[in-house]
């Protein structure tokens, strides 16, 4: 299997076995781990740079630098992506979640 590799140099497509890993450890940090793609550390990072970025683009912004705004919020918009990926996982690994967010839930099909 080979995995395509984007601009930042992450994969595209997480192993499942990296995936296998995440969703099989009891406890990562003292908390059990709730993220199927995104480590406790990679969560707390993404947090730092959201704050960090959105904090950039209003002083790009009030300054009038629009390339560093836009480079901001493209920051912003690959923190997003990488939720979206996340979200994706959590919802392909309980397939009643996806039932529950179309208006199913509590109907007997």
């Amino acid at each position: 299997m080979q995995l395509e590799k984007n601009s930042l140099g992450e994969s595209e497509v997480t192993p499942l076995e990296e995936i296998k890993q995440l969703v099989e450890s009891d406890e990562e940090m003292g908390y059990g781990a709730p993220f199927v793609t995104i480590s406790w550390e990679q969560w707390l990072e993404m947090q730092a740079r959201i704050f960090q970025n959105m904090a950039r683009f209003q002083r790009a912004s009030a300054d009038d630098q629009r390339d560093r705004a836009c480079f901001a919020a493209l920051e912003v918009q690959e923190i997003a992506t990488l939720l979206l990926k996340e979200a994706g996982a959590y919802s392909s690994c309980r397939p009643t979640t996806m039932r529950c967010a179309r208006g199913n839930c509590g109907r007997r099909e």
